[in-house]
């Protein structure tokens, strides 16, 4: 297979540029997952614990969605 060339893919329209983002997206489902740095899984570690001692100072899901719908939209 033959990758497009920017210029082709300039080509498409918006809704078949986003629709190729979402195929290849979902393409990546099931492989095998890239090895994670040493560095981020120590970041991670750092982050858990931080929380375990603290607690968390973040907000569900359903609530920074809806803050992010009143404030664009």
């Amino acid at each position: 297979m033959q990758r497009p060339s920017l210029e082709e893919l300039k080509q498409l329209s918006v809704e078949e540029r986003l629709q190729l983002l979402e195929d290849v997206w979902t393409s990546l489902d099931g492989d095998d997952p890239l090895p994670m740095p040493k560095w981020h899984q120590e970041e991670l570690d750092r982050r858990l614990r931080d929380i375990e001692k603290k607690g968390s100072d973040g907000v569900e899901w359903h609530e920074f969605h809806h803050e992010l719908r009143k404030k664009y939209g």
